[in-house]
């Protein structure tokens, strides 16, 4: 399930959802295409964030519903970060969504 650079809109959202609390933009930021409905983080900090959403929940949701999900995604890698997990997502500690 390869992913490419996300489009300037894409990237934009991912650095405005950052920025509204203050943080940096994600690093990078890719779109996989596929349909299926998911979005993915890693990261050890907001320095190197890496966010990847699908084509399918692209299409799926407003833009204030990809907002949202960007900013749980954002939150996760600074949540691993706080607590010392080392997975992108928590599930090196057990904690899948």
């Amino acid at each position: 399930m390869g992913g490419h650079p996300a489009d300037a809109s894409l990237t934009r959202l991912c650095a405005s959802v950052a920025d509204h609390p203050g943080l940096p933009p994600p690093a990078h930021v890719y779109e996989i295409p596929t349909g299926e409905l998911n979005a993915f983080a890693a990261g050890f900090g907001s320095g190197d964030t890496t966010i990847a959403l699908t084509t399918g929940i692209r299409r799926a949701l407003t833009e204030r519903e990809l907002e949202a999900v960007i900013a749980h995604e954002i939150a996760r890698t600074l949540m691993s970060v706080s607590s010392g997990t080392e997975g992108s997502d928590g599930t090196a500690a057990g904690r899948g969504s």
